[in-house]
């Protein structure tokens, strides 16, 4: 279930309440709850318009190979193994995420303009530059956008691209009712010229449709539990996590 918590004016961040079916859920309250979100299917699109050398299956598991010197080859380290491509670029490389220079001078080798070139290599090349144009670009797709020459090659998007990394958020439930509750903010990422987008795991959570599969896993917070003696008296203050573990506490 999902349900917006407080009014709201059109353009303003919405605090969701998630509610997640879990038959025998296993955690405490204070633990927290780690999403893996997805890319967009209008990213993966735009990225798969913008690759000029798919692997030959799109039915066969893949392995990412890679070399120091053109001659040995062996397989990546700390890559997904036997996932297929469409899966990769659904669930592993990370394009929401602001390219670094390493990944602009992926850009700069497969650009075909001049244009493209001489602006890529001032990015990668002058840190101030790259400063101020990290400031109105906020991710992978946007910068390809802007360099419209630029054809990449399957494999080293897969090697160069940041891997999407799970967000952790405190769980807002007791685990007594066959559920797992969060309570979320939705981050809104404001990029020049005053384009406003979502938040990758936050913006999942609130356009996804009801019984979407999400993987997640929880996470034990040792040091953030309830005295053991329940007649203690306790003072809770929402500095910094929010309301979110309280709720659990509360509950429980």
């Amino acid at each position: 279930k999902r349900k917006e918590l407080h009014p709201r004016e059109p353009k303003e961040s919405a605090t969701l309440l998630i509610d997640f079916s879990q038959e025998g859920a296993k955690y405490e309250p204070g633990d927290h709850l780690g999403l893996f979100p997805t890319n967009t299917a209008a990213d993966v699109a735009f990225l798969k318009s913008r690759i000029h050398d798919p692997p030959p299956s799109l039915e066969q598991p893949l392995i990412l190979m890679e070399t120091t010197n053109g001659k040995v080859w062996k397989e990546a380290e700390a890559f997904p193994r036997l996932l297929l491509y469409n899966e990769l670029l659904e669930h592993v490389v990370d394009l929401g995420k602001l390219p670094n220079q390493d990944v602009l001078k992926l850009f700069l080798k497969c650009a075909e303009s001049d244009q493209d070139k001489v602006k890529l290599k001032l990015l990668t090349t002058d840190d101030n530059e790259y400063d101020t144009w990290a400031v109105k670009c906020s991710s992978v797709c946007d910068a390809l956008r802007e360099f419209p020459s630029v054809k990449l090659r399957s494999a080293e998007v897969l090697g160069s691209l940041p891997t999407i990394q799970a967000r952790l958020y405190s769980i807002a439930s007791a685990p007594t009712k066959n559920r797992v509750s969060l309570v979320v903010g939705v981050a809104q990422i404001k990029s020049d010229p005053g384009v406003t987008k979502t938040g990758m795991c936050t913006g999942l959570l609130q356009r996804a449709n009801i019984k979407t599969s999400i993987p997640a896993f929880f996470r034990s917070a040792a040091s953030f539990k309830l005295p053991v003696d329940p007649s203690k008296p306790v003072v809770m203050i929402a500095a910094g996590s929010g309301i979110a573990p309280f709720r659990g506490f509360w509950e429980d």
